[in-house]
């Protein structure tokens, strides 16, 4: 049996697609740099199933594979975000031919030590694999509002819910909440706009979004990649999406 002798990077997957999006993402600019495999590990996606591992599958371009065994056990004891939690910031953890991914990496500084160039050569890799173009486009915008697990009470994503519609402009509404959203909206009598997503997956939700020339939202990173893969506008009140976003996108 031959021994292992080529660069390996383990991704520690955590969250929901969005976020896991942006640890691939990191992931693969890595291993294009250091010409390494790329291996994600799963074990610590808590109250998400199992199944959210396969969201990834249209990404994956036979490039990542998912991880099992004894460096993957070692990558689930989450080392990197233990040293980021005592200041040491976002970074990766050399452990031989092995480095381990750990990190939400949605900042610009995370990405600095790699090229525009790489940077927005993947993108336009991962559009191509998603095959977004093929999708007709929208005129107008969309504005994805993100309530259930960005609020810690119903009042408070309700207070926060109806400020949103107030202030927005015409175009349909997109949420995690129809039954909180419903009533703002038939009390603005924008009813008709809210996009009905029962039964989507969270890549109909990104490629919806995508179709429209303007992407709105509250923080959802679905929407950030929506916009960023198919270079749309993008108009988030998280001013970090909005470095990330342009920092990310391609020039004009």
């Amino acid at each position: 049996m031959s021994m292992r002798n080529e660069e390996e990077i383990l991704v520690i997957l955590h969250g929901g697609l969005g976020n896991q999006m942006f640890q691939q993402f990191m992931g693969e600019l890595l291993g294009n740099q250091m010409n390494a495999q790329v291996f994600l590990v799963s074990g610590v996606l808590h109250r998400y199933s199992a199944s959210h591992v396969f969201e990834l599958d249209p990404l994956l371009g036979g490039k990542l594979h998912h991880r099992n065994g004894a460096l993957a056990g070692v990558a689930r004891l989450r080392i990197p975000k233990f040293l980021a939690k005592a200041g040491f910031g976002e970074r990766a953890l050399h452990l031989g031919r092995t480095t381990i991914l750990d990190g939400y990496f949605q900042s610009t500084t995370s990405y600095q030590a790699f090229p525009e160039r790489d940077r927005v050569a993947l993108l336009e890799e991962w559009a191509e694999r998603l095959n977004l173009s093929v999708d007709p486009v929208l005129d107008g915008a969309v504005e994805h509002i993100r309530l259930r697990d960005f609020f810690k009470t119903r009042e408070a994503a309700e207070a926060h819910a109806r400020m949103r519609v107030q202030m927005a402009g015409p175009g349909r509404f997109m949420t995690d909440d129809d039954s909180l959203l419903i009533p703002l909206l038939a009390e603005a009598r924008r009813a008709d706009d809210l996009v009905q997503t029962d039964g989507w997956s969270a890549w109909d939700a990104l490629r919806y979004m995508s179709r429209f020339s303007s992407v709105r939202t509250n923080g959802s990173t679905l929407a950030l990649w929506a916009a960023l893969l198919r270079r749309r506008e993008l108009h988030s009140s998280l001013a970090e999406q909005m470095a990330f976003f342009r920092a990310m996108a391609p020039s004009r």
